[in-house]
C-alpha cells in the first residue's frame, strides 16, 4: 500500500476482490472440486475489501453482488458512495464449453447444464436446467457454509424474478450460439486451459 500511495499525490482507493472462490470437495458443494458446474457458497462468497473508500463508505454484512461493482467504482471515481447492498442476490452459470475433464461419476449433461441461484436473508435457492432445485440455509457467521434444507418442488417467485428468461431458454440460446474453439487463438486457449476453463 505504501508503494501505491507514493505513486500519486491524490487519494487512492484500492478494491480487493475475486471473480470466484473454489470448491474443495465439501459435502455442501456435493463433493465437487475446483469451480466447475456449481454455485456453492464456496464459489460465490468472495471477499470485497475497499481500502480508503470515499467519505460515507462503511462496512456491511448485507449481501452485495459483483454485478454492482461497476456502479461502485464509478461512484468512487466521482467521490460518492453507492450503497450496493441487495435484498436478493442472483447468480448464474451456463455450462462449461467443450473439452472438459468430466469425472466418471458425472455425465456431460450434468456439467453442461445451466445453474441459477438467488439468496435472500439466510435462504438460498439453487436450480438448474435439468429440473433440479434445492433450498439451503446460509450461515452468515461462516461465509462459505450452506446447509441443504430440502429439494424444492418449485422455485419461489422471489428467486425466479431476478432473471428475465428461464434457465432452459438461456441454455438453449447459449448452445445455439456457442463458438467453436478453433475461433479462439492458441495463446487464449492455452491461458484458458491453465486457468481450468478448458
Amino acid at each position: 500500500m505504501e508503494k501505491i500511495r507514493n505513486l500519486s499525490e491524490l487519494p487512492t482507493t484500492v478494491i480487493i476482490t475475486a471473480d470466484h472462490g473454489e470448491n474443495h470437495g465439501e459435502k455442501s458443494a456435493h463433493g465437487l472440486v475446483n469451480h466447475k458446474s456449481s454455485l456453492s457458497e464456496q464459489l460465490l462468497h468472495v471477499p470485497l475489501e475497499i481500502i480508503n473508500p470515499p467519505r460515507g463508505g462503511n462496512s456491511t454484512t448485507e449481501y452485495v453482488s459483483l454485478l454492482d461493482l461497476p456502479e461502485l467504482i464509478l461512484g468512487m471515481a466521482e467521490n460518492r458512495w453507492c450503497d450496493i447492498t441487495r435484498s436478493v442476490v442472483p447468480a448464474e452459470v451456463i455450462g462449461l464449453g467443450s473439452n472438459l475433464d468430466i469425472p466418471d461419476q458425472y455425465d456431460a449433461e450434468f456439467f453442461s447444464r445451466g445453474i441459477r441461484s438467488a439468496c435472500r436473508n439466510n435462504t438460498k435457492v439453487v436450480w438448474d436446467s435439468l429440473g433440479n432445485a434445492y433450498k439451503y440455509h446460509l450461515n452468515r457467521h461462516y461465509s462459505s457454509d450452506q446447509d441443504l434444507l430440502d429439494n424444492c418442488s418449485s422455485v419461489p417467485d422471489w428467486a425466479k424474478s431476478q432473471f428475465d428468461s428461464t434457465i432452459e431458454d438461456v441454455v438453449t440460446t447459449a448452445r445455439a450460439s456457442s463458438t467453436d474453439e478453433s475461433d479462439v487463438s492458441d495463446s487464449a486457449q492455452s491461458r484458458l486451459k491453465e486457468l481450468g476453463y478448458l
